[in-house]
């Protein structure tokens, strides 16, 4: 599958899961209450899916790039900011990582809903999460953020990030109605 029909394929999936989030579909699982064991009705590969995900965030909380690159597909497409372009491969990943400093401004990450989706051969997760920052953007050092992974024979095949508030030069404030983060860092 090239670039183009995943970054497609994603869209759509964004999109479900955005109306998803919105319509309150996913219910939440706070970090505090997060069962180690997963709810029953999660069959064994979206378990899977979701501890690919679970390691994933953690490794991005302990700043090990390699950690976190060594879960992504060879092949896999990402975009972690809404205002970049599709990359892909795990070596872009790692390289994009490491350059672009999303570790050094990252106090941490901490996992507030997730939903795994199962498929045939692959599991969508779908998850909200804070974003926990050294540095303040727009006024704030938290973003809450949905994310969207594509978790395939315990890999990592896609990865995109939408922050769930403007963010970036120019943005305004989220409206009080939005979800807002908290500026409690993760424990």
């Amino acid at each position: 599958m090239g670039v183009r029909s995943r970054a497609v394929r994603a869209m759509v999936w964004r999109s479900v899961a955005a109306v998803s989030l919105i319509a309150g579909a996913i219910h939440p699982v706070t970090a505090q209450t997060l069962p180690d064991t997963p709810p029953a009705s999660w069959n064994a590969q979206e378990r899977d899916a979701v501890a690919v995900v679970k390691e994933w965030i953690a490794g991005w909380n302990a700043h090990d790039a390699q950690r976190i690159a060594a879960l992504m597909s060879e092949d896999c497409v990402f975009r972690p900011d809404p205002r970049d372009p599709w990359a892909q491969g795990r070596d872009k990943f790692l390289d994009h990582v490491l350059k672009s400093g999303l570790m050094r401004f990252s106090a941490g990450l901490k996992l507030t809903e997730v939903l795994p989706v199962g498929g045939p051969g692959d599991t969508f997760v779908l998850t909200k999460r804070i974003d926990y920052l050294t540095r303040s953007m727009n006024g704030q050092n938290s973003i809450p953020v949905a994310a969207f992974f594509r978790v395939k024979n315990g890999k990592i095949e896609e990865w995109l990030d939408e922050p769930i508030v403007a963010i970036g030069p120019g943005a305004r404030r989220a409206p009080a109605s939005a979800p807002q983060a908290s500026s409690a860092p993760p424990r």
